[in-house]
Parts: structure tokens; C-alpha cells; sequence
């Protein structure tokens, strides 16, 4: 879902400046948490005021559209459960065992990855380039197919095949080792250890940054996202298709984009109660920078906003 463009400014510096005072980067010394607890402060009253200007009810209308038996829909609804799933700002989802899960490959151009794919069904390389180009000599091995960013490859031998993938710049470059395997088909996302040379999608002439200011290359990921765009460097993958009950709210998992340093996670969230307050603290779990809601940040009964986490790489990647 894109935002409207009128909204982008706000979101983008409610989730700047909750990033300030989560950044891991900073040093973790007696000083820094005095610091960092009163920026935090600041960075809450700076949230309200970004929001408080919105005009929230016409945005409420918009969401609440159609939303009213939501929840009693899906309580009547037979569902298969998901595997188990940790995610920043909600923790653990309970769930059971599946037979495949998406792989998170990290890559750069200096080494290639060995990646195990479906040997007999298609699979899918969500890549962080704009436009992604396979390159390869073995093209009667398997077959690629390029849609928006990412890569449908269906293997046609046993054995296993090169295969490069260049972005728009010449230094833009992945080597993929792929190993067909008797396994369900894959989804593998790569993230780059550095920025890619994304070239800017945004249709107003924005390009990322030019410099390596932390903050600035942040303010742009958001506006990217707000946009409905995946930012440069990122590859974007959708979250279980699940429901975790938290209190008083339902949080839906919407989408991961996966980044070179943090990944960026968005939620819809919906109160199942009356004058439900969100409290960024209500969220936090190991690993995660910052937290913002939007639009709103106070939801009566069957009201949604959405939830953006911003949170460290995982172990698992």
C-alpha cells in the first residue's frame, strides 16, 4: 500500500528521529545510556508533534474501510499455522515445522555464494538491484526468467551451475554458485555487506545521498518505503502470512526489506479494544533501533495504523 506523498515528510522524520537514540553504533558506556534516555525523551515528544499535525480521521476512514469483522472473520477461518518466527518488535510467533523457509544469502562482489535451489520447480532470487541481469554460459543448465527485482530460476540438470547477476553499475555484480537439490522450490533473498549502486526510483528526480551520513541514508530508506519502493540496497520479501494478538492490539506482518547493516520490518496494527494507547517500549526486543507508528498513534475499537521497526541483522544472516 502506498501512502500518500503529503504524509512521506512526517513518517520519515518520526522514524528518524526514533532512530537517534537506538542507534547500535553509539558506545555503551555509563554516559551514553544517560544520553541516549534523554534523547529518547526528546525524540518521543518529537514523534507526537510530527503526527499530531496529520489529519488523522481522513486517514482513519481510509483504513477502517471494509475492516469492521475482520476479526471475527478470521476467528471462524481454518488457517494453517506458520513456522515459528521471531520478529523484531514482536517476538516470538509460535507455530509448527515447514518444509522450507526463505534463505537470507549476505553477498558482495569480491566472492561468490553457494546457494541449494529446487531441482524441478521454479525458484526465486529477490535481489538488491533495480534491474537485475543474468549473466551465464550455461544457459541450456536452467532458465531465468527477470521480473521487477528479482530472478525466477528453473534448473534443467542435476549439477550444479554459475550464475552472475549484474546491477546497473559495473562494480554491481553477484556470483551465485547454484546446487540443485530434491527440496520445495526456494525463495532466496540477497543482501548485500555494502550499499549497492542502485540507481534512484523515486519519479521526482530523488537520488540516495551522496554522502555516508548515517541519518541521511536512513531519511531516504523511509521515504523509499513510504513510497512503496524498495530502497537501494534492500531486497523486499512479504512477512508470514500471520495474526499475533498482543494485549489489546492484532498485529498483521506485512513486509521485511533487507538491508546491508538493519533491516526495516512494517506491521498493520489493529486495537481490539477501546482508547488503546501504543507505547513504543510495549514493542522492543533485542536488536531492534527504532519504532514509530503511523498514522496514528491512539486507535479506538477495529481502528489500524501501521508499525515500522527498524532492527539489527540477525545471527541468521
Amino acid at each position: 500500500m502506498k501512502l500518500p506523498k503529503k504524509y512521506i515528510p512526517a513518517l520519515v522524520i518520526a522514524l528518524t528521529s526514533s532512530l537517534l537514540g537506538h542507534s547500535a553504533f553509539a558506545q555503551k558506556t555509563a554516559a551514553a545510556s544517560i544520553a541516549d534516555a534523554t534523547q529518547k525523551q526528546r525524540e518521543q515528544e518529537a514523534l507526537k508533534a510530527a503526527l499530531a499535525g496529520l489529519d488523522a480521521k481522513s486517514i482513519q476512514a481510509k483504513q477502517n474501510k471494509d475492516s469492521g469483522s475482520k476479526l471475527k472473520a478470521l476467528e471462524k477461518q481454518k488457517t494453517a499455522r506458520v513456522a515459528p518466527t521471531t520478529l523484531p518488535g514482536i517476538g516470538t510467533m509460535p507455530g509448527e515445522p515447514q518444509p522450507s523457509e526463505a534463505q537470507v544469502v549476505r553477498v558482495d562482489n569480491s566472492r561468490s555464494s553457494v546457494v541449494y535451489v529446487s531441482g524441478s520447480l521454479p525458484n526465486r532470487i529477490a535481489t538488491p538491484f533495480a534491474n537485475p541481469v543474468a549473466l551465464d554460459s550455461q544457459a541450456k543448465d536452467f532458465s531465468v526468467e527477470q521480473k521487477g527485482q528479482s530472478l525466477y530460476v528453473t534448473m534443467n540438470t542435476s549439477k550444479p551451475v554459475g550464475l552472475f547477476i549484474q546491477g546497473d553499475k559495473p562494480t554491481d555484480s553477484i556470483a551465485l554458485t547454484l546446487v540443485p537439490r530434491d527440496m520445495p522450490l526456494q525463495v532466496i533473498n540477497l543482501v548485500y555487506d555494502k550499499p549497492a549502486g542502485l540507481p534512484a526510483q523515486a519519479g521526482e528526480g530523488e537520488s540516495a545521498p551522496d554522502s555516508n551520513v548515517y541519518t541521511d541514508k536512513i531519511r531516504y530508506n523511509l521515504r523509499q518505503i513510504g513510497l512503496g519502493k524498495s530502497p537501494e540496497g534492500f531486497s523486499e520479501a512479504a512477512l508470514p502470512k500471520a495474526v499475533a494478538r498482543m494485549g489489546k492490539v492484532v498485529a498483521y506482518p506485512m513486509t521485511r526489506y533487507s538491508g546491508p547493516a538493519y533491516d526495516i520490518f512494517k506491521y498493520k496494527l489493529e486495537a481490539t479494544a477501546d482508547n488503546v494507547e501504543l507505547d513504543e517500549g510495549s514493542f522492543y526486543t533485542a536488536g531492534v533501533r527504532a519504532i514509530a507508528f503511523f498514522p496514528l498513534a491512539t486507535l479506538r475499537r477495529g481502528e489500524q495504523t501501521e508499525m515500522y521497526v527498524i532492527s539489527d541483522k540477525t545471527e541468521s544472516e
